[in-house]
């Protein structure tokens, strides 16, 4: 019954804005670029585990009974650019970025393995600054091709530093002498030079991971907290498991960024000048990179390797387009929603399996694991509306 409500809501939702439509839109605020708040808005989390002596799981952790969506708005980051700067030994003009620690939101959930029959908690964290760099001519090769094995993490063909070490396990890679990754003195890229925009982000992040199993363990224990790199390009990001001893042995994955826009582009309009208001409205970040050997005082030795998409949208530029259609809001966003309407996430104590249509894409108004009819009130009031290099308009 509930779910026939919110269709009729829907529908006529629908055809209130397609009166509104007519309006005017009204104008949107135009930060100074220098500095803005980001949102995710968009992506996907995955990782394949092995705990000790549990079996290894691939590609459900840490969202064990739902897709690996991230819910939109849960996440946020702080940014803030220089002024671009010429690189001599690159060639072209750069930007730096600083993502400060005390306004970094990270993913954090709780779920139930099955597996190992334990409940676990996770928290990702920033407690120092993070870095990143955005090339402004198209002269940055920000690939990033690696392997892991036991001993740490190694470059990977096509990499032009295959087989050298990359880093240690829980540091991040060196960026050569320049101080700037992607730069051709590191071992990032595949040799080709990607578009303008292109970029590298390097977090020296932590994770801190708890586990339960009531009643014998009715409250959270640490299993562990560490240092947890997280190396994000707007190009192709790989890794790969290379480590007979580990059962995870052989786990992959690709994943592509794409860069900033509306400088870049790439998506259907004719690329702005830096510096204009929404030439950094939107940015899309991978990241595949594995963590082996991790200690745990009660359950063993960890391996993980994981594979992570953002899509950070700029605050004022956060239009709800769950479905991915090129920053447009369309009715199969409602539709999406709606379909979701009233289901809820896998969540600590007691509710260790997600509803069957719960949806974290379509969490976009409160985030907090349940589908409420203000998410679907939320991305119905953008309906029909597009950011572009002007700002969001209605169409």
């Amino acid at each position: 019954m509930e779910s026939k409500k919110a269709v009729a809501i829907v529908s006529l939702l629908t055809v209130l804005l397609a009166f509104f439509a007519l309006v005017p839109p009204a104008s949107y605020a135009k930060p100074d670029i220098r500095q803005g708040r980001y949102y995710i808005m968009g992506g996907a989390l995955e990782a394949c585990t092995q705990l000790g002596i549990f079996p290894a799981t691939f590609w459900i952790t840490p969202f064990q009974t739902r897709p690996p969506d991230l819910t939109p708005l849960l996440m946020t980051v702080n940014v803030t650019a220089s002024d671009p700067w010429f690189s001599a030994s690159n060639n072209g003009w750069i930007v730096n970025l600083t993502i400060p620690a005390a306004a970094f939101v990270g993913v954090y959930h709780s779920w139930y393995d099955n597996t190992s029959e334990l409940w676990f908690n996770l928290q990702h964290y920033l407690p120092s600054d993070g870095h990143g760099w955005i090339f402004l001519n198209g002269t940055g090769d920000v690939d990033c091709y690696t392997f892991n094995n036991d001993t740490g993490t190694y470059w990977k063909s096509p990499s032009p530093k295959a087989g050298e070490l990359a880093a240690l396990t829980g540091n991040t890679p060196y960026v050569g002498p320049d101080g700037v990754p992607g730069t051709g003195d590191d071992g990032f890229g595949d040799g080709t030079p990607d578009p303008r925009g292109s970029s590298i982000v390097i977090l020296s992040s932590w994770l801190r991971c708890e586990w339960a199993k009531p009643p014998f363990n009715p409250t959270f224990s640490e299993l562990f907290d560490i240092q947890w790199p997280v190396v994000f390009t707007t190009g192709t990001a790989y890794d790969i498991v290379d480590e007979p001893a580990s059962e995870i042995d052989g786990a992959n994955a690709t994943r592509s960024g794409q860069p900033q826009e509306f400088y870049a582009g790439l998506d259907g309009y004719a690329p702005v000048a830096w510096g204009t208001p929404y030439c950094d409205a939107y940015i899309k970040y991978a990241c595949c990179w594995s963590m082996l050997n991790i200690y745990t005082a009660d359950y063993g030795d960890l391996d993980v390797m994981f594979a992570i998409t953002y899509k950070l949208m700029r605050e004022d530029c956060a239009l709800p387009d769950i479905m991915g259609e090129n920053e447009y809001v369309t009715i199969s966003d409602i539709r999406r929603a709606a379909k979701a309407y009233d289901q809820y996430d896998e969540s600590w104590p007691s509710k260790p399996t997600a509803d069957p249509l719960f949806d974290a894409g379509a969490d976009v108004q409160d985030p907090r694991g349940w589908v409420s009819i203000s998410d679907i009130r939320r991305i119905a009031s953008y309906y029909q509306k597009q950011l572009t290099p002007n700002g969001i308009i209605q169409t």
